[in-house]
């Protein structure tokens, strides 16, 4: 594996790479098969949020539990988780939940995570001490199958209006990040905020980047040939599109606020990639290897 400059992983998430861990399947660019894959993304476990109370958390967990056994069911690769893992500011017994909960998934699947707007409430120190001591890094960047996969801090642009020394500085690694994907079949971008629902010109709400970042990032996204945004944040699953650019929103595996418990499984094939949100009562058995027909 090509390793950058290398942070402990808090102990009962080991599995959970780096984020300058560039290559989770050792691949070489010229030699790689282009062999299908899928991978799960999950967004908005939010212990404690179901019933409001700091120590009420009994409901996610149960649908945490169901979801880390269809993940060690199916063994993909890797997942990704798109924020909001609990609910109240800074809450220890909150966050440790989702800790332990991660603790669960074979080592062999490797876990990465950007945070939502309850993990990093604000980009006061205190906050961003809170999340980077506990899970390391806020943003990631690897390669799978000549894929890339980028997953980025939305608390740095929403629900800011404007550019901010955070923003800037992550927006300058972004550009080289998508610089350096120029070659990979697929780029697939990671965040909690939503950019847009359905339509990049819809209205500014709650759950969506507002003007003039929305569209700054999506002709970025464009310009370098992003294939989808993934993300959560909305408790719902949408489907929108912006010229040849996906945008799914992962409805949550906690509370739903319309739809239902559900995560959101990727299959990538050699010349193609699907997603579909399935209900945690849904999820296949198993998934065929060669030919990711769901069993």
């Amino acid at each position: 594996m090509g390793v950058g400059a290398l942070l402990v992983a808090p102990p009962m998430i080991a599995n959970v790479l780096n984020a300058n861990e560039r290559n989770i399947d050792k691949y070489k660019a010229k030699k790689a098969c282009r062999k299908p894959f899928f991978f799960i993304q999950y967004s908005d476990p939010q212990f404690g949020f179901t019933n409001g109370e700091k120590y009420d958390t009994k409901p996610e967990e149960e649908l945490m539990e169901k979801s880390v056994e269809i993940i060690n069911r199916l063994s993909p690769p890797f997942v990704i988780g798109t924020g909001d893992f609990w609910h109240h500011k800074r809450y220890d017994p909150e966050m440790l939940l989702y800790k332990k909960y991660m603790s669960k998934i074979d080592s062999k699947t490797k876990i990465f995570n950007v945070p939502g707007n309850h993990d990093f409430p604000s980009l006061e120190d205190e906050d961003q001490n809170y999340y980077h001591t506990n899970f390391g890094p806020s943003r990631f960047s690897f390669r799978h199958e000549r894929c890339a996969f980028i997953g980025i801090n939305s608390q740095y642009y929403w629900p800011e209006r404007e550019e901010n020394e955070y923003e800037k500085e992550q927006y300058e690694w972004l550009i080289h990040e998508l610089e350096s994907a120029k070659k990979c079949r697929f780029i697939f971008v990671f965040a909690h905020i939503p950019f847009f629902l359905e339509k990049d010109d819809e209205p500014e709400d709650y759950f969506c980047v507002k003007q003039p970042l929305r569209n700054k990032y999506i002709e970025t996204f464009k310009h370098y040939g992003v294939n989808a945004i993934f993300c959560g944040h909305k408790h719902k699953s949408f489907v929108g599109k912006s010229g040849n650019l996906d945008m799914v929103t992962c409805g949550a595996i906690g509370l739903p606020l319309g739809g239902f418990h559900g995560m959101n499984l990727i299959r990538v094939f050699p010349d193609r990639y699907d997603f579909n949100y399935i209900s945690l009562d849904d999820f296949p058995k198993a998934i065929e290897k060669n030919t990711l027909k769901l069993l």
